[in-house]
């Protein structure tokens, strides 16, 4: 059939009805009466005009888009449908919304229904978007559109407050920033907030306590601290070739960042200052110990006895970070930062207040000798002429102490100056020899002593200029740390438990049971039989909430992250049974309870010496049971140091590299563009600190309850009591085993009085509970709870 002109336009008053329609049906409105009444009486004289064309015979094209938006049902258009089929004697036929279709061969039918159309304003036609711009304006006639009086209820100091709390919630970028203050201004006769990016550098922005140190990226040799915008060239005394400075984007160079006014904003915040502890109240006399956090293991009692008995000055101790961050995919752009953490702090604050030490730009891999010298000599300062702080117009003195270092396996070699983990002599605790980058379990270990590393070190250095990259059992140089009196370069390198047992051992024992290279041996389980077999029990197993991380299937093995092998490790293992051969299942079952043991909430000194000796069989069992490529170097730390690890640092929770991963992340969302990078991230560092201010001098009960709102997010219902919070819907069907049955009767307790919780939270701390379900007694007993073992 020939489509022509008519046959065109109708087709588009269709697409017009159709998605009106829909739109109107998306978005109903509540009219008015007078409203109504009026789009009642403009679809009525919309009726009228149509009929009258139709008696003159005009074609459907010559209706306006205005007349066709005000066909509001299907019983007109079918009125239009006759009107183009009569012209144009096409078959076309459509249904209306009561199913009831109209075609061309029923013209009579058609008129009569014609005739009898009215529109009935107590029955108005079902409005859509023309007719909402002409509410609107009539809205905005009203006093919609009357200048605003209402007196503001805030100052401009906290009316900037919200504006830096609301950015940094949302990471905005620097001209949405200019755009919000643009906005708030234009609610004012005059501007109150700076809304140019001039003024919100002046008042916002600060170098004051920025330290730029520049390094020559020909030779990549330290060349000393400037100021990029007075110094334009330095000459490196190595090299003799000039480094240019005025554009950073094509300089090597870090910054690093004063500790103690950071630490002045952070205990202005009256919670966390609370909560701060001085380490002579951690002093731990228990027999036998019994680790529940860093402050319990051998490490920090030591350094507890090395502190004065002073009163007026207060010590606090770090742990420190480093690791790079990869701004880019398509780029090797990347940051190193230096985090510290308070380790006097209990361990959510601990891990959700970072001080940030310092920052390496550039493409070219970082010089931990270069960028660890200043941070060394700063943190040396500290300890020993310490430093002094305000809080609430009060000076207080105190001493800042670095105890230990949190980090991976390159970035640890790297703070030691010691060889890379595919090297000899490459264990940070001890001196394996490692032949071949294989670490065979040894009878006996020699541990590495301060002493040594020093003697190793120097050796070196004085061979490097005849033989390059020379090392001494390992170590290439002196580390910058070792300056540091109150850290022990071997026992202060914490064994980072998430890089070595989920990314490092579990990652290696699961490609060698799925992967192509152990499909010749008796372990290997790849075969795709087994795996759909293993994917439906994975996708059964509802995991506890404290896990965070939905299940993902062994098929996806390539994408999983640390925590899926965390889950895998802690919660999923039992999907191998009657899969994975009996031997191996049992020699695996030898690292899933040595690491569960060694994250208790309390660690028994008993507990650390029986997993020692669970993960010490399973190091030498692996020898025996699979290929001599397994015996790698996490399998090695793992195996003989972990369990050492946690007896001087406590439980593996206590410190690990989870927090300093997650200050990467907010680091990395600070980079919006491709230029200025160190521009960008210490603008927004310097916000961020010019908000902690803030907020500690103008800050209100308004403007903190506009952050908590923020920060807010809808959860489902809970129950409080006491300082808990009881989560879940309130299932009040419950079966109770023999034993609860005995224990309810005895306390004349009625079950159906119970209401089933899901999970609990106590003081904030979800994690340190392992509950799978929560009994609260609803009437009988207030406030008792039963576990219910699942």
């Amino acid at each position: 059939m020939k489509v022509d002109l008519n046959t065109k336009t109708f087709l588009f008053s269709l697409y017009v009805l159709i998605f009106t329609s829909y739109f109107s049906r998306l978005f109903p409105l509540q009219e008015s009466e007078e409203e109504t009444h009026l789009l009642s009486e403009t679809a009525h004289v919309e009726d009228e005009r149509g009929e009258e064309q139709n008696s003159e015979g005009s074609e459907v094209s010559s209706l306006s888009f205005t007349e066709l938006d005000h066909i509001v049902n299907a019983d007109q258009f079918q009125i239009l449908q006759q009107g183009h089929n009569e012209d144009t004697d096409s078959d076309i036929s459509l249904s209306g919304d009561d199913g009831s279709s109209a075609n061309s061969n029923n013209q009579e039918d058609s008129a009569s229904d014609h005739e009898n159309i009215e529109v009935n304003a107590s029955d108005p036609p079902e409005p859509f978007y023309a007719d909402v711009f002409e509410i609107l304006k009539k809205k905005i006639r009203s006093k919609f559109s009357e200048v605003i009086d209402t007196p503001p209820q805030i100052s401009a100091a906290e009316l900037l407050l919200n504006a830096l709390t609301l950015i940094r919630t949302y990471n905005f970028n620097f001209s949405q920033f200019e755009g919000l203050m643009k906005l708030l201004n234009t609610i004012f006769k005059t501007s109150v907030v700076p809304d140019t990016r001039y003024k919100l550098d002046i008042l916002l922005k600060s170098l004051a306590g920025m330290h730029y140190h520049f390094v020559c990226k020909y030779c990549v040799d330290y060349m000393g601290e400037f100021d990029y915008r007075s110094v334009r060239e330095v000459v490196c005394k190595s090299c003799k070739r000039a480094n240019s400075l005025s554009n950073l984007n094509n300089c090597l160079f870090f910054v690093m960042f004063d500790l103690p006014p950071q630490i002045e904003v952070l205990l202005s915040n009256d919670i966390i200052l609370q909560k701060l502890k001085r380490p002579t109240e951690l002093v731990n006399n228990e027999e036998p110990r019994i680790l529940r956090d860093v402050y319990d293991g051998k490490m920090y009692q030591q350094f507890i006895l090395t502190l004065d008995d002073n009163p007026n000055i207060h010590h606090i101790s770090f742990c420190f970070g480093v690791d790079g961050v990869s701004l880019y995919t398509s780029s090797n752009t990347n940051v190193w930062p230096i985090f510290c953490c308070i380790l006097e702090l209990p361990p959510y604050e601990r891990a959700h207040n970072l001080l940030l030490a310092g920052l390496w730009f550039g493409k070219e891999h970082v010089a931990l000798d270069v960028f660890l010298k200043p941070f060394a000599d700063h943190c040396k300062k500290l300890s020993t002429d310490g430093f002094k702080i305000n809080l609430m117009n009060v000076e207080i003195l105190m001493k800042g102490h670095v105890l230990c270092c949190c980090a991976d396996a390159p970035a640890r070699a790297g703070v030691q100056c010691i060889q890379q983990h595919g090297g000899a002599f490459s264990c940070n605790w001890c001196l394996h020899p490692s032949p071949g980058r294989l670490y065979r379990p040894l009878e006996e270990l020699q541990r590495r002593t301060r002493a040594e590393i020093i003697a190793d070190g120097t050796a070196a250095l004085a061979l490097m200029e005849n033989v390059p990259n020379f090392h001494v059992n390992g170590v290439k140089g002196i580390s910058p740390v070792l300056t540091l009196s109150s850290m022990d370069i071997i026992d202060g390198m914490i064994l980072e438990y998430f890089h070595a047992a989920a990314h490092g051992v579990a990652k290696t024992f699961l490609n060698g049971w799925l992967g192509e290279d152990g499909c010749d041996q008796p372990f290997y389980i790849g075969t795709p039989t087994n795996l759909e077999k293993i994917d439906g029990l994975l996708k059964h197993i509802k995991l506890p909430v404290e896990a965070r991380k939905p299940t993902r299937l062994l098929s996806q093995l390539g994408v999983w992250k640390g925590r899926d092998y965390e889950n895998f490790i802690l919660y999923l293992s039992p999907v191998l049974q009657n899969i994975l051969p009996l031997r191996y299942l049992n020699h695996w079952n030898l690292f899933v309870q040595g690491i569960h043991l060694l994250l208790q909430q309390e660690l028994p000194e008993i507990n650390i010496r029986k997993a020692q000796e669970l993960l010490q069989r399973f190091g030498r069992q692996t020898e025996q049971l699979y290929p001599e490529r397994s015996l790698l170097y996490n399998v090695h730390i793992i195996c003989e140091h972990l369990a050492e690890n946690c007896d001087n640092w406590g439980p593996c929770w206590s410190i690990n590299g989870y927090c300093f991963e997650d200050g990467n992340r907010i680091l990395k969302n600070k980079v919006h563009a491709n230029l200025g990078i160190s521009s960008q991230v210490c603008r927004s560092l310097s916000f961020d600190k010019s908000c902690e201010i803030l907020r500690a001098y103008v800050g209100t009960e308004a403007s903190q309850k506009f952050q908590d709102d923020l920060k807010k997010k809808v959860v489902q219902s809970c129950v409080f009591i006491h300082n808990d919070r009881y989560y879940g819907a309130g299932k009040h069907k419950f079966l109770p085993s023999p034993e609860e049955r005995f224990l309810f009767d005895k306390e004349g307790i009625n079950v159906s009085t119970f209401e089933v919780k899901q999970r609990l939270v106590h003081e904030g701390m979800e994690n340190l509970f392992s509950l799978k379900k929560l009994l609260l007694v609803k009437l009988n007993i207030k406030g008792f709870l039963l576990e219910r073992k699942s």
